[in-house]
């Protein structure tokens, strides 16, 4: 059977492999827009940008990571643009439908993330 994991899902996945990865330095960009109390439409963040940007070591180089479902969707036009414009000034640009696609950007996990089993408490 065929699978379609959601973006969600896609994003998760590769923010736990970037866990593992202490070289790695690296935000959710987080997009929202609202309407601010003029009436005005407005966006907290230009359009286009990246999920996940971060910066690697030793070197600095920049990543911006856009993350889609694993099968279908494609870039809008500003998220091409912003590509082209990292891509122009040096950065890496990674277009993610699994963690491997990461993966095979920023090479293998470099530390094992340990779970903890979360002790549930009960009020006496």
């Amino acid at each position: 059977m065929k699978t379609n994991r959601k973006e969600s899902q896609v994003l998760a996945g590769i923010i736990a492999y970037l866990q593992t990865r202490p070289d790695v330095f690296f935000w959710r960009q987080n997009t929202s827009a609202g309407i601010a109390p003029s009436g005005q439409f407005m966006r907290s963040n230009m359009r286009g940008v990246c999920d996940i940007i971060g910066v690697q070591a030793p070197a600095g180089v920049m990543i911006g990571i856009e993350v889609k479902r694993e099968h279908g969707g494609g870039l809008s036009p500003d998220q091409v643009l912003f590509r082209d414009n990292l891509l122009d000034h040096g950065a890496v640009h990674c277009l993610a439908r699994s963690v491997e696609d990461v993966v095979a950007v920023l090479g293998p996990p470099l530390v094992r993330i340990a779970k903890h089993k979360r002790e549930r408490i009960v009020p006496r």
